[in-house]
Parts: structure tokens; sequence; C-alpha cells
């Protein structure tokens, strides 16, 4: 089992057992063997993405959103050195651009992961949304960012804060409806930040391992039932 860069985990025989398989299967049907276990890997995949998809990323260990990275879940089979193989992950759009990153974190927080802290290409400052920037669900209002914020925004710096907060986009209706008082009472549309750091969810891994003994038993009793 191993968890890959691209959100996905795979499923193969470990050290040695390809050896067993490979002298269990000697006399038998091996081609028609090898049918059987791709097509038993795709339904245990499908089932597999399916769990982590309505038990782990519906606001369990990730917080549901838009849906789209539970939707984007998938689950298959495929021949891995002429070993079949199950896999599940995501593979395709949109969620794929930040399936990873959810699953195993930035580097800070996981050691271990492909992703390194998240910083701003060009500009000096990501924009982070926040209050009135963000959906009930909380997600962006405005997919353009701050520059389809309706009404303008304007830039205040931040002091003796947090050093990766330099600052802070407010509306002026935010500001002006606030006057008398402290810029602590006003309400951010969104934080300027230089870095900004993830906690791994491992949804992949712990999905794949809770549904483990299930698929084990399942290609157990495969052979046990069909070649006994």
């Amino acid at each position: 089992m191993a968890t890959t860069p691209d959100s996905d985990v795979s499923l193969d025989f470990i050290s040695g057992a390809a050896e067993v398989l490979a002298e269990f299967m000697r006399g038998l049907d091996p081609v028609l063997i090898t049918e059987d276990l791709l097509k038993l890997c795709d339904r245990l995949g499908r089932e597999t993405a399916r769990y982590i998809a309505q038990d782990l990323l519906s606001g369990q260990l990730v917080e549901w959103r838009t849906g789209r990275l539970a939707m984007s879940m998938e689950g298959s089979a495929s021949l891995e050195g002429g070993v079949p193989t199950l896999r599940v992950g995501v593979f395709r759009g949109d969620a794929l651009a930040y399936a990873g990153v959810i699953d195993q974190g930035t580097r800070p927080f996981n050691p271990n992961s492909p992703y390194d802290t998240i910083r701003p290409k060009t500009a000096r400052a990501l924009a982070i949304p926040v209050g009135e920037s963000l959906t009930s669900a909380g997600v962006p209002r405005y997919p353009g960012g701050p520059r389809t914020f309706p009404g303008g925004l304007k830039l205040i710096p931040f002091k003796n804060r947090n050093d990766k907060v330099i600052g802070g986009l407010f509306s002026p209706a935010s500001l002006s409806s606030k006057t008398g008082t402290s810029l602590a009472d006003v309400k951010a549309a969104y934080l300027l930040v230089t870095a900004v750091d993830i906690r791994p969810r491992f949804y992949l891994q712990t999905g794949l391992m809770k549904m483990l003994p299930r698929i084990l038993s399942e290609i157990s009793s495969y052979f046990t039932t069909r070649y006994e």
C-alpha cells in the first residue's frame, strides 16, 4: 500500500506474496484468475471510494463545503507488473488540484508530505477570504477574488500581529459603519498572508485501512471457494 502525490492510494501484494501466488496459480488458468481479480478489485475499489466519500469527506475528517472532493473520489483496478491492483483516489476534475494537499498536508505539519508551505508565486501575499467574502458554507463568495469584490476594498496593513498576516482588505461599508471604534472591531473581507500551512487529514489512508480487512477477506474467499 502506498500514497502518492497525485492523491491516490494503491493496494498490491506485499513482498513475497506475489511469488506465493504465482506458485499457487501454476496449473490453473492465470488469465481467468486475473480477470476475476480485476473485477473483484474494481468492485472493492468503488466501495472503498464510496466509504471515504460518505464517511470521511462529509464533515468527519474534512469539512463539507462544495462537496467536490467527496464526489471526485473514484475506485478502480489495474494491472501493475502483471498483478491486479486496487486504486482509490482523485484522478480527474477540479478537486485534483487540492485533493493531495488536503490528504497529506504541508511539510511543517507532515514531514513526509510532498507539499511544501504554500506561498505566493508573484505577489507579496495571498488573499484569504474571510467574513463577508465567504458563504454560510465557507465557500468563497467571489471566485475572482478581491478584484471582483463589489464596491472595491481598502488595504490596511497590520502591525504587531502574526508575522504571516501582514494586512487586511476591508470593504468601505464595513469601515464607515464602525466610525469611532478601533480596527479590531471591523471584520476584514480578506486577510493578506505571506504563507499558509495545512494540517494533513489522511483520509485516503484512513479509509483504506478501515476497508482493508474486508478487502483481504473477499480476496481470500475468492481463492478458497473457487479452488478448494
